[in-house]
């Protein structure tokens, strides 16, 4: 029995698997040798007394913890692996379907729908020879009391630092990094607070209360900026509940017609995204920072 004892506790320096190889070969040793249960009963209160079965079973938990930890980790990498997976297919399939659409950037607005009603223009709606809207210290403009654009009429002829649709800020267009947005539209270098962004340019058509409308700002006179099939970097502005920067609509005296354009609400970053808030009651779940932030 001491040869048994010995067997054993030599394989203290193996692995736990070797170690149970090892109990098990001695199990079928013993077996054949017809060992009778008196005799095993001997050896295992030899092996207790020595502290062996307690040292054996603390190493075995041990080595178990630590085989455990290790598969968790695997299957911990394996799932943030298959998560990236599937977020670069979902932004790979958006960046397909944006491709596919027949898409045209345009620079200036489209008249598509027929029958679209001017609107009147008041001759006094002008500035007059002594606004200084040209000035880059001035921020005040007389037009811009009314909401209506500097035009070649204006003292200014239509080159007002603030209140033209001339002056845009650089911005690009990348992916947002959460999930299901796609793209959005970003500074691409520091924006003032009030500053004017860009135009958002598309296609004039009647709005149409069946329609839903993925890129489109609505205007007055049941009009609407589509800009689905054509339009400029400015679809790409996504909806936060937090914007920092707004969609303001100005009275056009060239056109006849309203025009839309961002401006910054608050200093804007450059590398940060630019937002803007669509309406109070959404068409879509949000998943903008402050909502996804809130949760």
């Amino acid at each position: 029995m001491r040869h048994l004892f010995n067997v054993y506790e030599s394989t203290w320096d193996e692995s736990l698997n070797s170690r149970v190889a090892v109990r098990r070969s001695l199990e079928r040793w013993a077996k054949k040798e017809k060992i009778t249960a008196e005799v095993v009963r001997k050896v295992c209160s030899d092996f207790k007394s020595e502290g062996v079965l307690a040292k054996d079973a603390e190493q075995s938990q041990t080595e178990d913890e630590a085989e455990w930890n290790k598969r968790k980790q695997a299957r911990v990498a394996e799932q943030m692996r298959r998560e990236a997976e599937q977020k670069e297919e979902k932004r790979a399939k958006v960046a397909a379907e944006m491709h596919a659409q027949a898409y045209e950037e345009i620079n200036s607005n489209r008249f598509v729908a027929r029958n679209i009603r001017r609107l009147a223009t008041d001759s006094d709606e002008s500035c007059n020879d002594t606004c200084v809207c040209t000035r880059a210290q001035n921020h005040t403009c007389g037009c811009a009391a009314f909401e209506v654009l500097c035009s070649s009429r204006c003292a200014c002829h239509g080159k007002c630092l603030t209140n033209s649709f001339e002056n845009a800020r650089r911005v690009r267009v990348d992916e947002v990094d959460r999930d299901e947005v796609g793209f959005g539209l970003f500074a691409d270098e520091e924006i003032d607070a009030s500053a004017f962004v860009g135009e958002y340019v598309g296609e004039y058509v009647a709005f149409e209360e069946k329609v839903r409308y993925e890129y489109a700002v609505r205007l007055g006179e049941g009009i609407l900026i589509d800009a689905s099939a054509a339009g400029n970097d400015m679809r790409f502005a996504n909806h936060s509940c937090d914007p920092n920067a707004e969609m303001n609509k100005k009275f056009d005296p060239e056109t006849g017609f309203e025009r839309a354009g961002l401006y910054a609400l608050r200093h804007i970053s450059k590398g940060e995204e630019i937002t803007f808030k669509y309406s109070d009651k959404l068409w879509f779940e949000c998943l903008c920072d402050a909502c996804v932030n809130r949760t």
